[in-house]
């Protein structure tokens, strides 16, 4: 497999793990985790966009 698309996963599986642990919890640390989902998506589009070469 490509070490780029191992990375992209597994920052998409960190996002989505983020933001749903944020929506649980929504007070508090549940801001920078639901940031830190958000974060992980943006690397993920920029992961993507190297892959594809666009």
């Amino acid at each position: 497999m490509n070490p780029g698309l191992i990375l992209f996963l597994l920052l998409w599986l960190a996002g989505v793990g983020l933001s749903c642990a944020g929506v649980h919890i929504l007070y508090g640390p549940g801001w920078a985790l639901i940031a830190g989902g958000i974060a992980s998506f943006a690397a993920c589009g920029f992961i993507r966009k190297g892959m594809t070469g666009g």
